[in-house]
């Protein structure tokens, strides 16, 4: 059975957050763990087939050429001959290693593989947060929102002061679950409180208040943000193009 997986083209939280943690401290996890598969192995034009794993989405059709898909399929081969290997090595990084494992399962669209390499990871090191949150965007593809909520939940629980995981968090609930306004407002509450009201979450939330038509708080937030920070030139230009001053 084929489903369609395009989106409407609506507001992503996560591709905002994204840009703004990169231009941050953020961009510190993102060079540690390579957590997230890159947005050019994906089309707007993939379909996927139904599995027999637990009712989920197991294998999605992926647009690669076919020396792409070889050097994919090679890149799994010396991953899986490094985890192998790595039993004979001292301080061997199997988390590491796991993960980009899943990356590469996930760019050939096989993500039973690529679930089962994140669940590994997860296991080789309990006391990082990516394998949960590569879980979680997973299950989405995969049509659980249930199991994706629950992996973005212990990504949090693990490490409640990173950002990208509020950044999937939030996304899951406004793209995924649809959240309402109110919904949406106390989840970011909570984001500030973790994070210790962190900047590029507060940015965050003005985009979000734009792409729902509340001109007034996303106003109010763009204030919050240059009373913090009077040289935030991004939350300057907003201002500027929202107020007319």
């Amino acid at each position: 059975m084929i489903f369609n997986l395009d989106e409407p083209n609506r507001f992503k939280i996560f591709l905002i957050i994204t840009a703004l943690v990169v231009a941050g401290g953020g961009v510190l996890a993102w060079q540690i763990y390579r957590s997230s598969p890159s947005t050019s192995q994906q089309t707007s034009n993939q379909s996927v087939t139904s599995g027999v794993d637990e009712n989920l989405i197991t294998k999605v059709e992926v647009n690669l050429t076919s020396e792409q898909t070889k050097q994919t399929q090679a890149n799994i081969d010396k991953l899986k001959q490094e985890i192998k290997d790595g039993a004979t090595k001292d301080g061997y990084n199997w988390a590491q290693a796991y993960l980009q494992l899943g990356q590469q399962y996930e760019t050939l669209g096989d993500l039973a593989n690529a679930r089962r390499a994140y669940q590994s990871a997860a296991a080789s090191n309990p006391f990082i947060s990516v394998p949960w949150g590569n879980l979680g965007s997973l299950y989405i593809k995969m049509g659980n929102n249930g199991l994706a909520e629950q992996a973005f939940n212990k990504a949090l629980q693990i490490e409640p002061k990173m950002i990208i995981n509020w950044a999937k968090y939030l996304d899951f609930y406004f793209n995924q679950l649809h959240a309402n306004q109110s919904k949406m407002r106390e989840l970011y509450d909570q984001a500030f409180l973790a994070t210790d009201n962190n900047l590029d979450l507060h940015h965050a939330f003005a985009n979000y208040l734009l792409s729902v038509d509340n001109k007034a708080d996303a106003i109010t937030q763009l204030q919050f943000i240059l009373s913090k920070n009077s040289k935030d030139t991004a939350a300057q230009q907003q201002l500027k193009e929202l107020t007319g001053k």
